[in-house]
């Protein structure tokens, strides 16, 4: 079951030269680090001026001893997140949770 949350976030993305897509994707949420093991959906929609890209991943937290290493270890399972990213704005939301039944 999802469950809509719409809380704001912050991210972490890492892009390649000549790449059009993210290559590396973290996010904070409620104090804890997030890394983004894979990107299952991508679409955007436009909301008014606003170009809104839409992102349905698999994250896990991991550990944050000594900044963004290089291989974060994960320390819980793997969790479904859907993101959003306000081009007009440059800013996140974590839209919807999903918690298992």
């Amino acid at each position: 079951m999802y469950r809509q949350l719409s809380e704001p976030i912050e991210v972490w993305a890492r892009f390649q030269a000549g790449r059009p897509r993210i290559v590396r994707l973290f996010f904070r949420r409620q104090g804890r680090l997030f890394q983004v093991r894979q990107v299952h959906f991508y679409h955007t929609e436009q909301r008014g001026e606003a170009l809104i890209h839409h992102l349905s991943v698999t994250a896990a937290p991991v550990s944050l001893s000594a900044g963004l290493p290089a291989r974060p270890r994960p320390v819980g399972p793997l969790r479904c997140f859907e993101l959003s990213f306000n081009a007009k704005k440059l800013s996140w939301l974590l839209e919807k949770l999903y918690e298992p039944e």
